[in-house]
């Protein structure tokens, strides 16, 4: 088990420029507006080839040797598009309930859950046994800890009182904010090997002059602002 990944950058550069304003969506830096700049598939991806019963991929056919993978996604909402590819099928599931799958996954991936999962140990251990052998599990989460690489987060901060609210509350209904701060210790304790934590910076506004975490705060700053 190794130790946790250091975040892929050091402290980073704030942008001062007209730019940063947080009230235009569009970033000189980006050059293109973030809420204009999601677009349709077209129908062609949907082409498969099919092979002996098998599908597969069309984009850029023949750069990826194997068929098309079986995938399952299981949600409590019914919130799926309704053109999903043949081998993706949706379920409306509970995965804190016991899980009755008929088959083995190589794949297990989790991003985004918590404040879902109650018990987490519960469900790293279901992941385990459900999964084939030599199988694998990502979870990618957030960590509500707010911080700053110049000090200016700091328990008097309303931002940071606000996400230590949203701790103790989330805490009191137990479903923890906080539940990555784990994974890798429950990881272990369940029987999974091989267990690598990367840790990232997220900006959650176009504040960083590098254009990489400049775009990515315009995402999170969307996703606070319109969500």
């Amino acid at each position: 088990m190794s130790d946790p990944a250091p975040a892929e950058a050091g402290p980073l550069e704030a942008d001062n420029g007209e730019e940063n304003d947080t009230n235009d969506d569009s970033d000189s830096a980006m050059g293109v507006s973030v809420l204009g700049s999601s677009s349709s598939m077209t129908s062609s991806i949907m082409r498969y080839r099919e092979e002996n019963g098998r599908t597969y991929h069309a984009y850029r056919e023949g750069r990826y040797v194997l068929p098309n993978d079986a995938i399952t996604g299981v949600d409590l909402s019914p919130i799926q598009p309704p053109f999903v590819p043949p081998n993706v099928t949706f379920y409306i599931d509970d995965l804190e309930d016991d899980w009755t799958y008929s088959y083995k996954f190589d794949f297990v991936f989790g991003r985004m859950l918590t404040g879902s999962i109650a018990d987490w140990p519960r469900f790293i251990r279901q992941s385990y046994e459900n999964l084939a052998p030599g199988g694998w599990i990502e979870l990618s989460d957030i960590l509500l800890d707010l911080q700053s690489d110049d000090g200016t987060v700091t328990p008097e901060c309303a931002t940071q009182q606000w996400a230590g609210h949203m701790l103790e509350a989330a805490a009191i209904w137990k479903r923890p904010l906080d539940s990555c701060k784990f994974y890798k210790e429950q990881l272990a304790e369940a029987g999974f090997t091989n267990i690598e934590e990367k840790i990232y910076k997220w900006p959650s506004n176009p504040w960083p002059k590098d254009p990489k975490y400049k775009e990515l705060g315009n995402f999170a700053f969307c996703v606070i602002l319109y969500s």
